[in-house]
Parts: structure tokens; C-alpha cells; sequence
């Protein structure tokens, strides 16, 4: 078995935190896995909810990074049938965790059960022939349950595999990294989207389209997830930079976490405003202006230092 505990911290997701916490159980670094282009592309005509039409910037960077600075492997593999799953795991948990994606509204233990589907990841820690061990985020830190193969239900073909492979660790440029994501999002424009998003935000009635099929559980809608995501991942580049060179990139650290607090505060508005029946419109733009100003602040910061100095590790 893999005694792998769960990450606390709130700011992962939950594909993020099994991840996190497989690093944790080698003791090895992960921060700079979240040196990645931020932000998101928009559908430029909007079909069904909002998120739909979201695509964060980049995510397959995530994966890349955690190879080149620590030498992790997240491998992907596709698997249609029960019978196939089981054979992998068999086959394989003894020398990694696996990490798979089910539906949380079959999962006993997450508060939306048997309420609304959402994509959700656990990670297998161990088997027998009729039932797998998994760890999961919404697990006290200790514990681990027994899921029987019969109620796995998966949402989508894909299944991942962790493992540490150094034999080919070589030094990663920090900066050259830099530049490539202040490159990318430059090229692609991608602080224009928050202006979009703003403007689908605050036209009539388009919050409560958002949120009305959620009832008095409003909360549980996936536009609150997601403007819940942007803060964090800004928390997560926060701690990225922390890591790489806290006096270096001081400004930009504060940056980002200025504009966590602006997404949650966005967040905070709208559920307010759902709450006493009275959306705040002309407040939710004026937060989305100050979150676009402060997204460039911390683009340019980012130039601004890595244009100075080869940036000390």
C-alpha cells in the first residue's frame, strides 16, 4: 500500500493536490510547478454556461514542469472498460499510485452526492480483486476508503500514473521559463479575456442563468468554481515565485496575491448579491477593471525583473 496523506492545502484542486501530495511523500519540491502561463481563452460566442466556453491557458505545462525541474512523470493512459482498469491497476499499484476520474455525484463521500455531477480525481493506493484503497482531498488526513470496482464509475477514459524518473534531470533556465510564458501570453493577449468575461458577466440576468439551476445550493454552480480557481492558481504562482527567489520577485509576489483576493471578493459580491436578490452589477465591473489592471500589474513586473539580471536560484 502507499501511505500517501492528502494535501491541506485549500488553494490545490483536487487533480493538484493528489499530485502534491505523492511529491510530499518523497519529500520532494513541487512549487515550481505552477510556473505556467495564467489566465484563460473565451469562446467568442458563448454556447450553454459560461464555463463551458473557459479553457484555462497552457495546462498541459503543469505536467511538463514537474518532469523538467523534479523529474516527476504523470503518464496518461486510455482506458474504456472496468475489466481494462482493473487489470491496469493490478498490474501496476505495486510500482505507482494511480490516480483516476469519477464522477462526485456517485462519490458517498463528497457533499454533492447524488446532487450534481462534477468531475472529480482519487488516487488509488492499493487493490484486491473486488475493490481498490483510495485517498482523496475530502479524506481526514489519515484516512483512506475501500471502493468497490462494481461503484467506480469513470467520467473519462483517462488514467494516471506517478512516478520519479532522474536519470535524465537536467538544470532548467528559470528565466528562459519566464520569458516563454511572458512571451506566450503577450502573443496570445491573454489579459483581454478578463475584459470579455466581465462583459458576459454583467449583462442582464446572465449571473442568475449561471446559478438558477442550483436552487438555495447556489453555491455548488460551476461559475463559482471557477472564478474560485482563478484566485488560487495566483495564490499558487505566488508561491511558485517564493520559491525561485522571495527578495527577487517581492513585487510580484504581492501582486498576485492582490489579485487572489480581488477574484475572491469577486466571488464574495455575486453570492451576496444572490443571496439578498440584488445583484451589484456596476460593483462586479469595477472588480473586474481592478482585477485586469492588477493581472497586467503582475505581467509586467515579471518583465520588468527577469530584463534586469540572470535571476540567482
Amino acid at each position: 500500500m502507499w501511505n500517501i496523506k492528502p494535501s491541506i492545502n485549500k488553494c490545490f484542486d483536487c487533480f493538484t493536490g493528489l499530485v502534491v501530495s505523492f511529491c510530499e511523500y518523497h519529500n520532494i519540491s513541487y512549487e515550481k510547478c505552477f510556473l505556467q502561463p495564467w489566465g484563460f481563452f473565451i469562446s467568442d460566442v458563448i454556447n450553454g454556461n459560461v464555463v463551458d466556453n473557459i479553457k484555462l491557458c497552457n495546462s498541459n505545462s503543469f505536467f511538463s514542469n514537474l518532469e523538467d525541474f523534479y523529474g516527476l512523470k504523470i503518464e496518461q493512459r486510455n482506458i474504456s472498460t472496468m475489466t481494462e482498469l482493473k487489470g491496469y491497476i493490478s498490474n501496476n499499484i505495486a510500482m505507482m499510485p494511480i490516480i483516476i476520474n469519477i464522477d462526485a455525484y456517485d462519490c458517498i463521500w463528497c457533499e454533492i452526492y447524488q446532487k450534481y455531477h462534477f468531475s472529480h480525481y482519487v488516487m488509488i493506493v492499493d487493490s484486491s480483486n473486488n475493490s481498490v484503497l483510495a485517498s482523496d482531498s475530502y479524506f481526514p488526513i489519515d484516512a483512506y476508503r475501500k471502493i468497490q470496482y462494481s461503484d467506480i464509475r469513470l467520467l473519462t477514459d483517462s488514467v494516471y500514473s506517478l512516478h520519479f524518473d532522474k536519470t535524465e534531470l537536467g538544470e532548467v533556465s528559470v528565466n528562459k521559463k519566464i520569458k516563454e510564458i511572458i512571451c506566450f501570453m503577450e502573443e496570445h493577449n491573454i489579459l483581454c479575456n478578463i475584459k470579455k468575461l466581465m462583459e458576459i458577466f454583467i449583462a442582464p440576468n446572465a449571473l442568475r442563468r449561471e446559478t438558477d439551476n442550483y436552487g438555495d445550493n447556489f453555491q455548488y454552480s460551476p461559475i463559482f468554481l471557477l472564478l474560485k480557481r482563478f484566485a488560487d492558481d495566483r495564490q499558487c504562482y505566488a508561491m511558485a515565485l517564493e520559491t525561485i527567489n522571495n527578495n527577487v520577485f517581492k513585487d510580484s509576489i504581492i501582486s498576485f496575491n492582490k489579485t487572489n483576493k480581488l477574484y475572491l471578493n469577486l466571488v464574495n459580491v455575486i453570492f451576496k448579491g444572490i443571496i439578498i436578490g440584488d445583484i451589484n452589477l456596476e460593483k462586479i465591473e469595477n472588480l473586474f477593471h481592478k482585477i485586469f489592471a492588477q493581472e497586467n500589474e503582475s505581467l509586467q513586473l515579471l518583465k520588468n525583473t527577469i530584463q534586469k539580471d540572470e535571476i540567482p536560484i
